[in-house]
């Protein structure tokens, strides 16, 4: 081979060939260019010549292998138009060979010329067919059936083929897509052939009794479809999965009493098959049985709201009161899984308009308890007025959530007599001073009645809380011990500004003298209150100081203002 790679001169061989192509000696050139192409296989100039002298010599199996080179080559260029012409070209010289128009189908495919891909598909089936090829027929039968998705014909042809070469998986899938391909196309009887060659392959398939059923129903046939289902429950009586076929079935063919009967049956052997039972509600919705699909849902609230089904529940309910929007069953079922999960404001919404459905019903009565449960969890003006003006109530009436209504304005009775007698202590003369006898004295005794006897009821009345000292604060600037309590509520708020702009207040207030407090016990047995001297300093640090008198006892109880004498 060196020897012969030596002696070659491959110019001289190339005109050689030309001089015998030019002379119509054909042989003698196709000789000469293949001891060319020997040398460089790759070479796709020398291919195509070789293609054209042997289609001119009538070699047309030996010419396509060459086009078909040329043709990958081009592929491999990503210049299909080029590719696609050689094929086309070689289909003519070989018509029997499936995979050059399988090839030509998948160019087609890619420059987006579905109709011609199509078509080319189908040739290749064709010649696949006459040849015996199943893998070329298989692979043009998928490519056909990505293209047209509703023939189900071809998915069908494409099953018994696989099932011919032993692949029972995918034929069983493709014989569950031709029956719902040609459900849609409405060729019933195809259909239902579809659906018992995959049976014959899966006895218990739920998705392929499923799909009998639904043909025989849309049919006309449901019997059948029923009665093909509970044949193989009498074989398999422990597949639950069945019986959810059956009952579906029922739902389609309008058995509303039959699918809950089954579905009860399933609910009494497995409970975490619930959700069956909301299907059948869904059912009674869309049929306008109302009372039947609450009824439902108030039976399996519980277990709705302990397996996290509430948003499905719900929207059911919500469903119906799109089409009968006063129906009181589903008002009261809603308001009844709003107050189970704890949503106050859903709730209080629902009473609301569950109380205009009751004085649309003439159910007065009702009505008020209603709205007064709705301001029970969420107070509103507006809902008491309506209460008012429902019931014929006074104006000073207790209202059943007097206490609840004060963070809107303080209307609270008691809260307002608080408050009057705190402003009415806050201006009277400067030279009169509050007996000490009496209970309420000052401000500050009056907020501790105040908020301990509202905040006790209330926890969560802080702004209400925090809204009332700063009016007490605006009222008496000089008391020191409200100035604090101000500072503290604004640090629990994360108020930092607020904070540290009262404790600068706070200081200012000790500087000028004008604290007057009483000292924490100290060890002498005697305690005495003893004026504030002017120098003192609050300490800045991470534990809590107890304070030193200015006797330089050591207190028992911690001061709550934080400061010593310096």
């Amino acid at each position: 081979m060196a020897l012969f790679s030596r002696s070659f001169d491959r110019e001289k061989t190339l005109r050689q060939a030309e001089k015998h192509a030019q002379q119509g000696k054909l042989e003698a050139a196709i000789k000469d260019y293949e001891l060319v192409a020997r040398t460089d296989p790759r070479d796709v100039t020398i291919a195509n010549i070789l293609g054209d002298l042997y289609q001119r010599v009538n070699r047309t199996q030996e010419a396509a292998g060459r086009f078909a080179m040329v043709a990958e080559h081009y592929v491999r260029q990503q210049q299909l138009p080029q590719a696609i012409a050689l094929y086309k070209k070689i289909i003519r010289l070989q018509p029997d060979q499936p995979e050059y128009s399988l090839a030509l189908g998948n160019l087609h495919r890619k420059q987006g010329m579905v109709a011609d891909a199509k078509q080319d598909y189908r040739n290749a089936a064709e010649a696949a067919r006459r040849n015996g090829t199943r893998e070329t027929l298989i692979s043009a039968l998928r490519e056909l059936a990505k293209l047209d998705p509703g023939d189900g014909q071809v998915k069908r042809e494409l099953a018994e083929v696989h099932l011919r070469s032993g692949q029972r998986t995918d034929a069983f899938e493709q014989f569950l897509a031709a029956g719902a391909a040609l459900r849609r196309q409405q060729d019933w009887e195809g259909s239902l052939g579809a659906y018992d060659r995959a049976l014959s392959i899966r006895p218990d398939s739920t998705s392929a009794l499923g799909g009998y059923a639904e043909t025989c129903i849309a049919a006309g046939q449901a019997l059948l479809g029923y009665e093909r289902i509970r044949q193989q429950i009498s074989q398999t009586p422990n597949n639950l999965e069945l019986a959810v076929v059956l009952g579906r079935a029922y739902l389609q063919g309008g058995e509303l009493d039959a699918a809950e009967a089954t579905f009860d049956r399933l609910f009494a052997i497995d409970q975490s098959r619930f959700e069956h039972c909301l299907e059948v509600a869904e059912a009674c919705v869309q049929r306008e049985a109302f009372d039947r699909a609450v009824h439902i849902v108030r039976s399996l609230l519980n277990l709705i709201l302990d397996r996290g089904q509430k948003k499905r529940a719900t929207a059911i309910l919500r469903s119906i009161l799109e089409h009968h929007p006063n129906h009181i069953p589903t008002i009261e079922c809603l308001a009844q899984v709003y107050e189970q999960s704890g949503e106050k404001r859903k709730l209080a919404s629902t009473l609301d308009l569950l109380s205009q459905a009751y004085l649309d019903a003439g159910r007065e009565a009702d009505a008020i308890r209603a709205l007064e449960q709705a301001i029970r969890h969420q107070p509103s003006r507006k809902a008491r007025q309506r209460l008012k003006a429902l019931a014929g109530h006074k104006a000073d009436d207790p209202a059943p959530a007097a206490a609840m209504s004060f963070p809107e304005g303080f209307e609270s009775p008691s809260a307002a007599g608080y408050y009057d007698r705190m402003t009415a202590g806050a201006t009277s003369p400067a030279g009169t001073t509050p007996s000490v006898e009496r209970t309420e004295t000052t401000s500050g005794e009056y907020s501790i009645a105040l908020l301990d006897s509202l905040l006790v009821q209330n926890p969560e009345l802080m702004q209400a809380r925090l809204t009332l000292v700063e009016r007490m604060v605006a009222a008496q600037p000089d008391v020191l011990e409200t100035r604090l309590q101000l500072k503290d509520l604004y640090a629990e708020a994360r108020r930092k500004t607020d904070a540290a702009r009262e404790a600068m207040c706070w200081r200012r207030c000790i500087r000028r003298g004008v604290m007057q407090t009483k000292l924490p016990n100290c060890r002498r047995k005697q305690s005495r209150s003893i004026p504030m001297p002017p120098f003192c300093r609050p300490h800045h640090s991470r534990f809590r100081w107890q304070p030193l008198c200015h006797r330089r006892y050591r207190c028992r109880l911690k001061c709550q203002a934080g400061w010593r004498i310096s």
